[in-house]
């Protein structure tokens, strides 16, 4: 009877990815995703998005069983990809103009 028991109580455990997915599934009604995932998606490259993380423009929530991972909110990285593209393309255009202009 013991090893039914066990048998049991075994398969109550929760595996660790199905502790994880409990444990985002409150954070995606909140829309974050984790930082590496925000970085690819919005093509930042690593130094640029640990600035962003490190000086406070991009604010996160530190993961509660691994300090390594932070979930972002996607609309403040979307945000900040919008702004950068606006710069970049206005850097480009004054580059060009000056080109021109000799």
């Amino acid at each position: 009877m013991k090893k039914a028991a066990a048998k049991k109580q075994h398969t109550k455990r929760l595996s660790t990815k199905k502790k994880r997915a409990a444990r985002v599934a409150p954070k995606l009604e909140e829309k974050l995703i984790m930082s590496t995932e925000a970085r690819m998606e919005f093509g930042f490259s690593r130094d640029m998005m640990t600035k962003l993380l490190a000086n406070g423009t991009l604010p996160y929530t530190s993961d509660p069983l691994d300090k390594r991972i932070k979930w972002v909110r996607r609309e403040d990285v979307a945000e900040i990809a919008a702004k950068s593209n606006k710069q970049q393309r206005a850097g480009i255009g004054t580059k060009n103009a000056s080109r021109n202009s000799r």
